[in-house]
């Protein structure tokens, strides 16, 4: 939580590990990303958001390395930039 009591992060957690999904806030309780775990390792889709909530960026990880494509969006939602990572 924010010092002010606003959510600032949700998702579940078991013995202190980070698994499933995790979303994260800004203060104005907008969607600052979305992260999947498993075991406490980044695994799957990573979504990242501006603080309008538009897509900035999107990448692929796997048990804790990011894998394939990674993608940064301007805000009129073209692709800034793409990365591959093998």
């Amino acid at each position: 939580y924010y010092s002010d009591g606003k959510l600032k992060a949700k998702g579940v957690n078991i013995n202190g590990v980070k698994e499933g999904l995790w979303v994260y806030f800004y203060p104005d309780q907008t969607i600052n990303a979305e992260e999947n775990y498993s075991n406490g390792l980044l695994n799957g889709v990573r979504k990242a958001y501006d603080f309008n909530g538009k897509l900035e960026f999107l990448e692929n990880w796997r048990e804790g390395l990011q894998e394939d494509s990674s993608y940064q969006y301007y805000p009129n939602g073209k692709i800034y930039r793409r990365g591959v990572f093998k």
